[in-house]
């Protein structure tokens, strides 16, 4: 299991979050039996019409291996943790969760708000927002 005490990269990765099993490198089928560390950020598109009713759910403030929400925060505002040249736009949003094949466990949300990264979300049943980059979180060396 990775240990992220020293930081993280969010890694682009050939393979994106894709899970092994179905991957080809499987092939004998075997079953995925670990966590993988897989981050997703979308970008603030538009502003809904009409209402729409949301779901709520409590942040997590631990992933494990390292990760807690404050220690990303402040990887996040000190360094640019992603593995290309990227400047976050205003209302940027940032996911990390736990994925073992198709079942997604935790997760962290945060948003690019007045120049700074904090911990929540925009509210996407206000807001269009759309996928723009994606891929594993590994730790840095």
């Amino acid at each position: 299991m990775c240990d992220f005490n020293k930081g993280f990269i969010l890694c682009t990765c050939e393979e994106k979050t894709n899970d092994y099993e179905n991957s080809k490198e499987n092939k004998k089928g075997d079953q995925v039996d670990e966590f993988q560390y897989v981050w997703e950020l979308k970008r603030f598109i538009d502003f809904r019409r009409g209402d729409i009713m949301g779901i709520f759910e409590q942040p997590r403030s631990d992933l494990g291996s390292g990760l807690t929400s404050q220690f990303v925060v402040n990887q996040l505002n000190s360094k640019n943790c992603f593995d290309f040249d990227f400047i976050p736009n205003e209302n940027d949003n940032l996911y990390f969760f736990k994925k073992k094949g198709y079942e997604v466990d935790d997760l962290f949300e945060f948003v690019f708000l007045n120049g700074k990264w904090k911990q929540g979300n925009i509210l996407s049943w206000k807001y269009i927002t759309e996928k723009e980059f994606d891929g594993k979180i590994k730790k840095d060396l």
